[in-house]
């Protein structure tokens, strides 16, 4: 039984609008599996800056998820080290510096932290072998998305290139997948689906969604 206090709790956790959404989907059994990763900030004023996750955002998020009764597991952390994008546009020129020099570009260090959610332990363990890199079509079938989408990720069928002329406000923004040119009518529906729950169930969150979209209507035509 879908509770409307336990959607709430999702809501607000501190993570992603992606990562919400998707688990939302999942609670509501819209979707096999989610698996979604969380982070702490990495860019405060100074790109040296470092910054864990907050161990109340973990703390909250396994409380919500002992609340929805989903098996669920969060791997261990683990460290980031990247260049500012601001200098990851500028390597193609960077990388020419003397190796003294490239030391000293500014780099962003963040905290990352896997986590899975499925509707039962069978799933759980298939999506916690799965390799979201590699093992393509499992995976896709663990997110929910149709076969024949997932044919035309692979290069299997034709996918379709251009943007159709039936995409619009009923499909969030936050939701998407390749589409193939066969059937993409019917892909777009199950889209269209996923989305109705949103703005249903979530309603908050979907227009946090929505606002945060620029030229995105925040209601349904």
């Amino acid at each position: 039984m879908v509770e409307k206090s336990i959607i709430e709790r999702i809501e607000n956790l501190r993570i992603g609008q992606a990562p919400r959404s998707e688990l939302i989907l999942t609670y509501l059994a819209l979707k096999p599996a989610a698996q979604f990763n969380i982070w702490g900030n990495s860019y405060n004023g100074s790109w040296r800056k470092v910054q864990d996750i907050p161990p109340h955002v973990i703390d909250d998020l396994v409380k919500t998820l002992d609340e929805t009764g989903l098996p669920y597991k969060i791997a261990e952390a683990y460290r980031i080290d990247k260049l500012n994008p601001i200098f990851e546009m500028l390597w193609p020129l960077l990388k020419y510096l003397p190796r003294e020099a490239i030391e000293k570009i500014p780099k962003i260090s963040y905290q990352e932290q896997p986590v899975y959610v499925a509707q039962d332990i069978g799933t759980l363990n298939r999506l916690l072998n799965a390799k979201s890199d590699r093992d393509h079509r499992e995976y896709g079938r663990l997110m929910g998305y149709p076969e024949t989408a997932i044919q035309a990720f692979l290069g299997e069928t034709e996918r379709l290139r251009d943007r159709p002329d039936e995409i619009d406000g009923s499909i969030s923004p936050i939701l998407w997948m390749v589409l193939s040119k066969s059937n993409y009518q019917q892909e777009l529906e199950l889209l269209r689906k996923w989305s109705e729950a949103l703005r249903t169930h979530a309603p908050n969150l979907d227009k946090e969604i929505r606002n945060n979209f620029l030229g995105m209507p925040t209601t349904y035509k």
